[in-house]
């Protein structure tokens, strides 16, 4: 049950459940494998069972550490249980918006009244024990799994998604609650996980899935301001400029290129269809484009929802879809493809994804390591401008997790020029400690 185990307070029976499932595993392992009749073979034991056994016992110790962490870490447990509290409020938000945007009158708290049996969910056991698995690796760097690439291999349907989806949630809590003043790094805000597809090959239901869990932890960090930090948890959509635009220019109209930047905005509104809360259409009217503040904010149309355009202190869907925005604002998380990577040599701005600033100007956001920037800008009353200063800042602590979907489509040409890319990201994703340097980056492939 999600619920039960996003409430603080059932540590004892978290993990009482917890043990069950590992000592459930141990003994499919045992009355399965070791005691299987194939065992007495003994060319079979020694060339394949063997192999699978230790395979499955490994998994097994991995799971009881994953276990003993949360049971120790108190930071952990509680980043844990965020986790769980996100995953279920986003579950919680898929049923709401699917009705809601149905035109089908609801209130939202019927879907997360906890009295309603059907408003919670649970984990299948592979889930579970997949995000108990990556737990040690992802809270210490230099722990032994950072050594391992998990591969997670499921039919379509059986849950995947919600599997990384949960651990994406784990690493945005613990990074943030780990976060200190007196650190190099700033750990309170910065590109968290990267989610890789090749090419343009992401679902629009997947895409409404995450973009949906980045919203109900944002929910949570708000309810709960500022435990989990002081920067929003938002997501960015860095992909190829025939997806979304890469500068705010090409969104202005150019005599010469009559309907172009038309063309570009109508790029833009397809990205998002409808409200990642509340599921109601969105027009181009809610698309609030400002190309001299560089800036695409998107609200909703509906009155009800917690995104509403005319509200006092409106709140702006926390999603990013031009290149130049995105690194400016640093989201979260990151949903890429993988051809958006060879930009890494060719701009010092896509080092602000890895962590990579030097400067903050209060009008265009991060600026990057090695990036010509103004020290201030004048008032621009015409454009609305207010006078704006560039201070220096902190480097954000790197990304630290990053999920490779849809693996087994890079092959050939494109998965040999990208296996070059692969040194440079986790090149990237490394700081100094003593002299050494530390790898931060758990990767994960689907």
């Amino acid at each position: 049950s999600m619920r039960f185990m996003s409430n603080t307070k059932n540590k004892a029976g978290i993990f009482e459940r917890l043990n069950v499932l590992a000592d459930s595993y141990g003994k499919w392992i045992h009355e399965k494998l070791i005691s299987d009749d194939k065992m007495s073979n003994a060319d079979f034991k020694e060339k394949i069972g063997d192999k699978v056994i230790s395979h499955c016992s490994e998994a097994l110790n991995r799971i009881r550490e994953g276990i003993e962490l949360i049971a120790n870490d108190e930071v952990a447990f509680d980043a844990f249980c965020f986790m769980n509290r996100s995953m279920l409020l986003q579950r919680n938000i898929m049923s709401y918006s699917k009705k809601h945007g149905a035109g089908i009158e609801c209130n939202f708290r019927d879907f997360v009244d906890p009295r309603k049996p059907d408003t919670d969910f649970g984990w299948r056991p592979f889930q579970i024990a997949f995000i108990l698995m990556n737990l040690s690796g992802i809270v210490s760097p230099e722990h032994k799994d950072r050594d391992v690439v998990d591969l997670l291999y499921f039919p379509t349907g059986g849950g995947k998604t919600e599997a990384y989806l949960g651990l994406m949630a784990f690493v945005i809590a613990n990074r943030r609650l780990r976060a200190s003043d007196a650190s190099e790094y700033n750990a309170d805000g910065g590109v968290t996980a990267m989610l890789r597809y090749t090419l343009r090959l992401l679902t629009t239901q997947q895409r409404d899935r995450i973009t949906k869990m980045v919203v109900a932890a944002e929910l949570i960090r708000q309810k709960t301001y500022p435990k989990y930090g002081k920067e929003p948890i938002s997501i960015g959509f860095w992909v190829g400029g025939g997806v979304t635009p890469n500068k705010f220019d090409e969104l202005v109209e150019k005599a010469d290129k009559p309907g172009e930047a038309r063309r570009k905005r109508n790029l833009l509104y397809k990205q998002l269809l409808t409200c990642p809360f509340c599921g109601k259409p969105l027009t181009e009217d809610e698309f609030y484009i400002d190309p001299d503040r560089k800036s695409v904010a998107i609200y909703c149309a509906d009155r009800n929802c917690m995104f509403y355009k005319y509200k006092q202190d409106r709140i702006r869907i926390p999603v990013y879809l031009v290149d130049e925005e995105i690194y400016a604002k640093c989201p979260t998380v990151i949903i890429s493809t993988v051809d958006k990577f060879a930009r890494l040599p060719w701009s010092e701005r896509v080092g602000l994804l890895f962590g990579r600033t030097d400067r903050y100007c209060s009008r265009r956001g991060h600026i990057a390591i090695g990036e010509k920037h103004a020290g201030r800008h004048n008032a621009d009353v015409a454009a609305g401008l207010e006078r704006a200063e560039t201070v220096a800042c902190k480097p954000f602590y790197p990304p630290e997790l990053i999920i490779q979907d849809e693996l087994h489509l890079i092959t050939g040409p494109l998965g040999t020029i990208y296996g070059g890319y692969e040194t440079v990201v986790e090149e990237m994703c490394c700081i100094e400690k003593n002299g050494k340097k530390i790898y931060i980056l758990e990767t994960i492939r689907v």
